[in-house]
């Protein structure tokens, strides 16, 4: 019983997230060999180790929250359990027993129903005044954002994603057949505010955005046109503001096997070793971000500007940039044909 919910001291961290993604679980119930009732592990614990940059197979022991919340059987009120998942923002409470094994789980459905997560009242801009060369030739006929995945254009399911946190106002940034991209939204009934940011030249991944330097708005979310995020962006933007970040960058944490043996060089080119097929962990931009409305001033006026020019400037500027590790299979890549191809068979 809840074995989707528990993990064992001594695992890893990689297969804490695989086993969070596979059940949508954010935090887990930590157990010894005996089965007793050690701590959880959030999604937040493990995005902490990866901000330390602790590697994917090291072990959980050390990141485990050992004074979590928990309560013992026929010894809490319901209305104190309930009061602690809503103001508390736990997903859940574990109920242990007078051995320290778990015996219950106690969650908002215990009180007929979900505890709704907050609206979140911050615009989306959207990039979507590229030519999407990686597409081509599809993008010869339809821009980028149009590209159909599934049966729906990739503009669509990004707007999905973020309709689902309450998010109403959208900007898109426009150049490439921006005809076609405007005419698409005139006859689609997406229930929500979409305004264009016209770009009367192509200013990169970033340049557009100065256009919204009068915005009373303090903090934007800003994605590309070719990536999709599947993560809680709630806990996206208490992340953010936690840490007073000006930018806050989502990275996909991801892990590449080198099919090869790696040589190691030592002094006077001798060979030190050779590691055989090594695996290195990194994370990878995903081309979604949260900013503040004051690094906006960064960026030049009608010039070609990429976000990674941004962050290059904000990081010299001493502007505080943070990252916000997800899982690989929170972020969904569109920006080649063999990604879409992938995806149109499932």
């Amino acid at each position: 019983m809840f074995e989707k919910y528990k993990i064992l001291l001594g695992k890893t961290i990689e297969f804490a997230m695989q086993r969070q993604q596979a059940n949508t679980i954010k935090c887990l119930i930590v157990i010894d060999k005996k089965d007793n009732f050690i701590g959880t592990l959030s999604d937040g614990d493990i995005r902490n180790a990866i901000l330390k940059n602790k590697k994917l197979n090291n072990k959980i022991d050390s990141f485990v929250n050992r004074k979590s919340c928990f309560f013992y059987e026929n010894n809490y009120q319901i209305n104190e359990l309930k009061k602690i998942l809503r103001n508390k923002e736990f997903p859940y409470i574990p109920i242990i027993n007078s051995k320290k094994k778990l015996v219950n789980i106690i969650d908002s459905k215990f009180f007929g129903g979900k505890i709704i997560e907050k609206t979140i009242d911050l615009p989306v801009v959207i990039m979507a005044g590229g030519k999407g060369t990686r597409l081509q030739p599809s993008t010869y006929i339809l821009p980028k954002p149009l590209i159909p995945i599934q049966g729906k254009a990739i503009i669509e399911h990004i707007i999905v994603e973020f309709k689902k946190y309450g998010i109403q106002k959208y900007y898109v940034s426009i150049n490439y057949k921006s005809t076609l991209i405007k005419a698409f939204f005139s006859e689609l009934d997406l229930d929500c505010k979409i305004k264009f940011l016209n770009e009367n030249k192509p200013l990169g991944t970033a340049g557009s955005l100065r256009l919204l330097e009068k915005n009373k708005i303090e903090n934007f979310i800003v994605i590309n046109c070719d990536t999709i995020i599947k993560t809680d962006f709630n806990e996206f933007l208490k992340f953010h503001k936690k840490n007073k970040n000006d930018i806050s960058v989502i990275g996909s944490v991801d892990r590449l096997a080198i099919p090869y043996g790696v040589c190691e060089i030592g002094k006077n080119q001798k060979l030190k070793k050779i590691e055989e097929k090594p695996k290195i962990d990194f994370l990878a931009n995903t081309g979604c971000y949260l900013i503040n409305k004051k690094i906006l001033k960064l960026i030049p006026k009608n010039k070609y500007y990429d976000f990674t020019d941004l962050i290059t400037s904000a990081i010299k500027k001493k502007y505080k940039v943070g990252l916000y590790p997800i899982d690989k299979n929170e972020w969904i890549d569109v920006g080649n044909l063999d990604h879409i191809n992938r995806i149109n068979d499932l």
